[in-house]
């Protein structure tokens, strides 16, 4: 209330609650503009991803990396063949598996590689997406970062806000509403000023009736009246 006795303590100057609402202001302009630039990324990333589904539509793209794997596991299982094959009495049976084995392996990595040839194209596409999705994914975690960091200014700017009308008793709006409240806070404490000189005057006034009377009450005593 404003007749409340704190309604009359030292309250914030107006350069100070500009130098807060522009503060403020910086400080949400930084995190929108953080949050803008993920959510483009966002976007980004989403298309990449719809566009990797699409290729992968008639069926996983081969790579170097999975070709690498079945060289590998073709190389081990023609090693273990040789392997048996050097020990006289190894059983036929386990010769047949590993040479079972080994053909099964030869024929996976022959075919992918045959598929790598075929879909040539679709091998580049899916490269330069993986790099383009790598990019963007890193670059979100660095928004995430910027993120944070904008999130925690922008709190210790709310927080000093909310501090500097602390010795006033009661929590504080926005900069603007709080610029206004300032200038009708004025206007109150003038207006205050201004009944305190009146009130002073009609006290002077009502002193100097006061003596008036007393004097003619005298003036009459003396004529006898």
């Amino acid at each position: 209330p404003l007749d409340d006795e704190r309604a009359f303590e030292p309250v914030p100057r107006a350069e100070e609650l500009k130098r807060h609402r522009d503060l403020l202001a910086q400080r949400a302009r930084a995190l929108a503009e953080v949050n803008r630039d993920d959510d483009r990324l966002l976007e980004e990333q989403r298309a990449i991803e719809s566009q990797l589904v699409r290729l992968d539509a008639g069926g996983a793209v081969p790579s170097a990396e999975e070709l690498a794997r079945l060289r590998a596991v073709r190389d081990a299982a023609w090693a273990e063949l040789r392997r048996t094959l050097g020990v006289a009495r190894a059983p036929l049976a386990d010769r047949a598996a590993l040479a079972d084995a080994f053909e099964t392996a030869l024929r996976a990595a022959d075919a992918h590689a045959d598929e790598l040839r075929r879909r040539s194209e679709d091998v580049a596409k899916r490269a330069e997406l993986a790099l383009r999705l790598g990019d963007v994914t890193r670059a979100r975690a660095d928004r995430a970062i910027a993120r944070t960091a904008a999130e925690h200014e922008r709190a210790a700017a709310e927080a000093a806000w909310h501090a500097l009308w602390a010795r006033c008793g009661f929590v504080p709006q926005s900069p603007e509403t709080m610029l206004e409240w300032l200038s009708d806070y004025g206007e109150l404490r003038k207006l205050d000023a201004e009944l305190a000189q009146l009130d002073e005057q009609a006290a002077a006034l009502r002193a100097a009736q006061d003596d008036y009377r007393a004097r003619l009450a005298a003036i009459l005593e003396t004529l006898g009246f």
